[in-house]
C-alpha cells in the first residue's frame, strides 16, 4: 500500500514566501503605477438625455467657453475636454463640470469609440497608457498599458481604434483588447512576421474590416499605399491584402514637414491630399488599392487643425 503524502514544515514555509513575495509584487506595482495617483469623481447617469433640434435656430450664439488641449468630444448627452492631465465631462447647456479623470501626466490622445471615451496618457514607453470612460458618468470601464509612439494620431469607426505613430499603427477593439500590430514591433522576436521595416507611417484609417496605411519606406522613391485586416488571427503577425505604391501621390516622405495624408478610405480606395511639391500645386488624389489615380483636383489650402470649440 502506497503511503500517502503529508505535507511538512518546509512545505509550508515555502508557500508562506510565495504568498508574501506576490503580494508585495503586487502592492509594489499597484502604489508605484500611474493609476494609483488618478483621481475619477464620477456622477450618477442622468435620467434623461438631450433631445435633437427640431428646427434650426434663427441665431447663434456662445453659450460657454472651454480651453482643451485635445479635440473636443460630443458624445451621450456630454461635452469631453482634456486639458493637461485632466479628462472633463461639461454639462453641454451650461458648461458646468459634472464628472473629472485626472492622472498626474498630460493627455496626449483623446477619442470616443463604442459610446466610451479613451483617454491616452504618456509614460516612459509612449502614449500609451489608455482608460476607457463613461462619457455620461465618469466611470472608468477598461484601461490598458503598452508601448506606443510619444506622438500618435488617434481614428475610430465604432468598432476600432486606429493608433498611428511614425513607426507603428496599433489597432484596438472596442475593450481595448490589442488586435493589429504593424510597423516596429514591441519585442522583434520574429523578424518575419512584419511586411516590411523601418519604413515611416504618414497616416492610417479604419475601412470597415481593413486598415488602409499611407508609408514611406527608405528604398522607395514614392509613398506606399498598405491594407491590412483589422482582426488577423494573430495581433503581432498583420495580414496585407494589397499594398502598392503610388507614384501621384509625389516623393516619398519623412517624419519632418508636410507630407501627403489620407483624408478617407474605403475598402477600394482612398483619397489622399498632396501637399505642394516640386512646382505642382498642393493636390486632393483619388487612388485605387493598386496607387493608381482615379480623379486629381488642385487645392489651394491644406488641411489645417480643428479651431478651439464654443458652445
Amino acid at each position: 500500500m502506497v503511503k500517502p503524502e503529508r505535507r511538512t514544515r518546509v512545505d509550508f514555509a515555502v508557500s508562506a514566501a510565495i504568498v508574501v513575495a506576490v503580494l508585495l509584487a503586487g502592492f509594489a506595482v499597484w502604489n508605484f503605477s500611474s493609476a494609483r495617483r488618478a483621481v475619477n469623481e464620477t456622477v450618477p447617469a442622468p435620467s434623461n438625455l438631450p433631445v435633437g433640434l427640431v428646427e434650426l435656430p434663427a441665431t447663434l450664439r456662445d453659450a460657454w467657453t472651454a480651453r482643451a488641449d485635445q479635440p473636443v468630444l460630443s458624445i451621450a448627452g456630454t461635452v469631453v475636454t482634456a486639458r493637461r492631465g485632466e479628462v472633463t465631462g461639461h454639462d453641454p447647456a451650461t458648461g458646468q463640470r459634472t464628472w473629472r479623470y485626472q492622472r498626474d501626466t498630460d493627455v496626449c490622445g483623446l477619442t470616443a469609440n463604442s459610446g466610451l471615451v479613451l483617454a491616452f496618457y504618456r509614460d516612459a514607453r509612449g502614449c500609451g497608457e489608455v482608460t476607457a470612460l463613461d462619457p455620461a458618468t465618469g466611470q472608468r470601464r477598461y484601461s490598458r498599458s503598452g508601448r506606443e509612439d510619444h506622438d500618435v494620431t488617434l481614428t475610430g469607426d465604432g468598432n476600432h481604434v486606429v493608433v498611428r505613430g511614425p513607426t507603428r499603427v496599433d489597432v484596438f477593439r472596442n475593450d481595448l483588447v490589442r488586435t493589429v500590430e504593424y510597423g516596429k514591433p514591441d519585442v522583434p522576436v520574429n523578424p518575419d512576421v512584419q511586411p516590411r521595416s523601418g519604413c515611416t507611417i504618414g497616416s492610417a484609417l479604419p475601412a470597415g474590416a481593413s486598415i488602409v496605411i499611407l508609408e514611406s519606406c527608405p528604398t522607395e522613391p514614392n509613398p506606399r499605399l498598405t491594407v491590412i485586416g483589422a482582426s488577423p488571427k494573430e495581433a503581432s503577425e498583420p495580414q496585407e491584402t494589397n499594398s502598392a505604391v503610388a507614384p501621384d501621390l509625389g516623393a516619398a516622405f519623412s517624419t519632418d514637414g508636410d507630407r501627403p495624408r489620407l483624408i478617407t478610405a474605403t475598402a477600394g480606395g482612398a483619397v489622399v491630399y498632396v501637399p505642394a511639391q516640386d512646382g505642382r500645386p498642393a493636390r486632393v488624389v483619388t487612388v485605387d488599392l493598386r496607387g493608381r489615380t482615379v480623379r486629381s483636383v488642385d487645392v489651394t489650402t491644406s488641411p489645417a487643425a480643428p479651431p478651439m470649440r464654443r458652445w
